[in-house]
């Protein structure tokens, strides 16, 4: 019998993680969460095999240059069968290679060519992937795919402000692809544009009195900063920071709104909520890191940024855990801040990190008098695991959704086809929730 116990594991991690570091860790069996099958070859790499067996050992030269123009992996409807692809994953090997994995599936050789390959049957639903390769013996470092455009990148610029100790996790992302069946439009906000003026992106100590520490932060000034401008600049906080630098690209995303005319220029701050136990003592509906926020965090952007003081401009936003944090902290201090961003949010969870009344902040929500708040939530509609305290996660989004509306609220909310609890779908909704936020033709 197959041994499901790390495709188990790993759909605990993707739906079900109390943290969004841990599911960062399983990059190397992504696609086990989907359960493929293997199926027959695809038909355009039967052909090539038969080419080569024939005597072409052109076709092989012939069928690398045209995959550097049409890109991978290779995928085929399957008669019948809509919702499903045949997928063929792709890779070039060099000399002295003796395996190689995608997807926690191992790859085949074609013949005694340097194309290596496996074909699988998948659902029509984005996933992120990398290669695994074994050279004379020795396991090399993931790769991403390079015939495969669609990638997390990180300017140069943005991936020297992040130290060696966060870097090392986080890199990992750098080397992974996206396997994207049906393009959204707004994806390209994610992407950095030509001609584009990039901001500036800093790390920063702050003090957290709270904790009685320093806390790390990143902050984005957009292109041409003015500190003397008549016009004080909007402000964006995400939590979870690196990971808001690295696989969601904010930096990215706010010059391409800014150059295109679509938000008022904006300072982001992105915050370090550390690993899994430092985040959760964050995040998870605790009082102390709402009153830092509130207390340390914003007097100290006032004090050296020409931000807005007005909370109608000021945007928290976060994923998974963070998503909750980001409504937590609006609940705490409506006075400062006026719009929540969350995605994904973990509103499963209890008060101060407990276990014991899940769904803790949606029963506050519902209990206390409307706020001066706006609420962008999107979550992902695949995201239906059962959580550990043991609502399923999809439904406890839906059911604050429906608290605020009651409450009457202005929220958007949006469940994401195909999407699950990753940053594929984070990183292209992130651009929209601003745009309703504080997007400048927004009503």
């Amino acid at each position: 019998m197959k041994n499901t116990k790390p495709f188990i594991a790993l759909l605990s991690c993707l739906i079900l993680a109390p943290c969004y570091t841990a599911h960062v860790q399983s990059l190397a069996m992504t696609s086990e969460a989907q359960a493929p099958t293997e199926l027959v070859e695809s038909p355009r790499l039967r052909q090539l095999k038969t080419q080569v067996a024939g005597g072409d050992r052109s076709a092989i030269r012939r069928f690398w240059e045209a995959m550097a123009t049409e890109h991978t992996p290779l995928l085929d409807t399957i008669p019948n069968e809509p919702e499903k692809v045949l997928v063929t994953f792709l890779w070039r090997a060099g000399p002295g290679t003796t395996a190689v994995t995608v997807a926690g599936r191992q790859m085949t050789r074609l013949l005694d060519t340097d194309l290596w390959f496996t074909t699988l049957t998948m659902d029509r639903i984005p996933i992120f992937y990398s290669f695994f390769p074994v050279v004379t013996g020795q396991a090399e470092r993931r790769s991403a795919d390079p015939l495969n455009p669609h990638r997390f990148v990180m300017p140069a610029e943005v991936q020297a402000t992040i130290p060696p100790d966060l870097r090392a996790t986080h890199s990992q992302w750098l080397e992974t692809s996206m396997l994207i069946f049906r393009e959204n439009p707004a994806a390209h906000w994610a992407e950095a544009q030509s001609g584009t003026l990039a901001g500036r992106v800093e790390m920063f100590a702050v003090e957290d009195k709270q904790y009685a520490r320093n806390r790390r932060v990143w902050v984005y000034t957009p292109p041409n900063y003015n500190p003397k401008s008549s016009l004080a600049y909007r402000l964006l906080i995400c939590f979870d920071g690196v990971s808001y630098l690295s696989e969601i690209p904010t930096p990215t995303i706010l010059s391409n709104l800014l150059a295109a005319d679509e938000i008022w220029p904006t300072i982001a701050v992105m915050v370090d909520n550390g690993a899994a136990r430092a985040a959760a003592e964050d995040l998870d509906n605790h009082a102390a890191f709402a009153d830092f926020m509130s207390k340390d965090l914003m007097p100290w952007v006032r004090k050296n940024w020409r931000v807005s003081t007005d909370p109608a401009h000021t945007i928290l936003c976060g994923s998974s855990r963070g998503g909750l944090g980001a409504a937590y902290v609006a609940w705490k201090h409506p006075e400062t801040f006026g719009n929540v961003l969350a995605q994904s949010g973990a509103f499963w969870r209890g008060s101060e990190g407990g276990m014991d009344e899940p769904e803790w902040l949606t029963k506050q929500f519902k209990k206390s008098p409307k706020l001066d708040v706006r609420f962008y939530l999107e979550v992902g509609a695949l995201e239906t695991g059962r959580t550990p305290g043991g609502p399923v996660f999809v439904e406890a989004n839906q059911r604050l959704h429906q608290v605020l509306v009651a409450k009457g609220y202005k929220v958007r909310y949006l469940e994401v086809g195909g999407a699950r609890h990753d940053p594929v779908h984070w990183r292209v909704q992130l651009a929209d929730g601003i745009l309703y936020l504080a997007g400048k033709h927004s009503k």
